[in-house]
């Protein structure tokens, strides 16, 4: 599982060296965007490393869905290792069964 160690301590000395920029000319715009930039990075990378996620993990977008009525939604069911939708249940996470929306991402680490 990847933990991106060493690259989130270079992205954490880049930080300290912006804001240490922005402590000397406050008014930088450059230097404090590419600290937004850096700070995005780091949460990522620390989002990534916190669930396996690596750079080539197979991403999916549910597309919209086929009935466009308000009703219709995605429910994520367990099968039971059966083709029967009557024995299927939903996963619930939480006390809360999972409805992905349109445009959800699904990751497979």
């Amino acid at each position: 599982m990847p933990d991106f160690a060493f690259t989130l301590q270079q992205l954490s000395d880049l930080q300290d060296s912006l804001v240490a920029q922005l402590r000397e000319s406050p008014d930088s715009s450059v230097a404090l965007n590419r600290k937004r930039d850096v700070d995005a990075a780091i949460a990522a990378l620390q989002l990534c490393a916190a669930h396996g996620i690596h750079g080539n993990a197979t991403v999916t977008k549910l597309p919209m869905t086929q009935t466009s009525t308000p009703s219709s939604e995605y429910r994520l069911v367990e099968d039971h290792e059966t083709d029967d939708p009557q024995t299927w249940t939903e996963v619930v996470v939480n006390d809360e069964p999972i409805r992905p929306t349109p445009w959800t991402l699904l990751v497979d680490p």
